[in-house]
């Protein structure tokens, strides 16, 4: 039974690590278009319409179905699913996570370039930089928003008490560090840029495939250890260090939702912001996405 459940939720994340591999490539094609010569008016003019809407189309894709992977998640520990609400896909397309407009987001990477342009760096790197800034953009809030969407249907599914954090090998420290934690049902976990762990939904007290950190990280090879935390990190935790003494395991990363520094909330909470304050009440959770339009 536990294995089922972790299969179902490996099986998830593979599908949003797709759409968002597919989105970065149609992101990539459409930068290439970019005039170096005018790099502000062919963004509005040709490449910024078709990338916004091919990010928002990727995750209207990642947040579909959130509802049904949850009740199969249920069904596989024994327990029938009795969402208290059913949230639309759309609800999590078209925005960025931290509630920011999306198009003003997708932006960022030619202003990125015309800056280093300025600067003095060739027009070919600068472009190069922007490029891989614009795919890392694309990736993150398509996944992201197939991971709030799931995040949401936790929440709202009675019958899920927690999550697990399940790690996908090769992965980093921090990520290992972490593996096995138990989290809040609504308690959205910190990733790094590219992170991929798993959200193992939990019924009553299971622990469905539960990880530790120090079983892993015994069951990689010595390069592949160094290769995850650091030559000189990886060779102190072979000696006997404590794994969570010498791993800083929350540096780079940041919940869904969470703003950069500087920056306001928008009046609009956003759905990560919702789950984060009533995810652990369904029927409040429910209320508040009524309140603010969301269904």
């Amino acid at each position: 039974m536990a294995a089922d459940v972790v299969a179902l939720a490996v099986a998830r994340s593979r599908r949003h690590r797709l759409e968002a591999e597919r989105v970065a490539a149609l992101a990539d094609a459409y930068w290439a278009r970019l005039d170096a010569a005018d790099l502000a008016g062919s963004w509005e003019a040709v490449v910024g319409g078709p990338t916004v809407a091919a990010v928002t189309a990727g995750q209207l894709r990642a947040a579909t179905d959130a509802a049904g992977y949850v009740g199969a998640a249920t069904a596989a520990q024994g327990a029938a699913a009795d969402p208290a609400a059913v949230v639309p896909a759309r609800t999590f397309a078209g925005l960025a996570a931290d509630g920011r407009d999306l198009r003003s987001l997708l932006y960022l990477p030619v202003i990125g370039t015309k800056w280093r342009i300025g600067q003095g760096m060739t027009v070919a790197d600068a472009l190069g930089y922007g490029r891989r800034q614009l795919r890392l953009i694309a990736v993150s809030e398509t996944q992201a928003a197939g991971r709030v969407a799931d995040g949401m249907a936790l929440a709202l599914e009675p019958r899920v008490t927690e999550y697990v954090r399940q790690v996908n090998l090769p992965s980093c420290g921090r990520c290992i560090l972490l593996a096995g934690r138990v989290y809040r049902r609504n308690a959205g976990f910190k990733r790094h840029p590219r992170c991929d762990c798993i959200h193992v939904p939990v019924i009553g007290t299971g622990r469905p495939g539960t990880q530790d950190p120090g079983e892993l990280f015994r069951g990689m090879s010595a390069d592949e250890q160094d290769a995850a935390f650091g030559a000189g990190e990886a060779a102190a935790i072979r000696a006997g260090a404590d794994m969570g003494r010498v791993v800083n395991a929350t540096r780079g990363m940041k919940a869904p939702g969470e703003l950069p520094p500087g920056r306001r909330r928008p009046g609009k909470p956003t759905p990560a912001r919702l789950l984060d304050e009533y995810g652990d009440d369904p029927g409040a959770l429910r209320d508040a996405l009524h309140r603010f339009g969301y269904f």
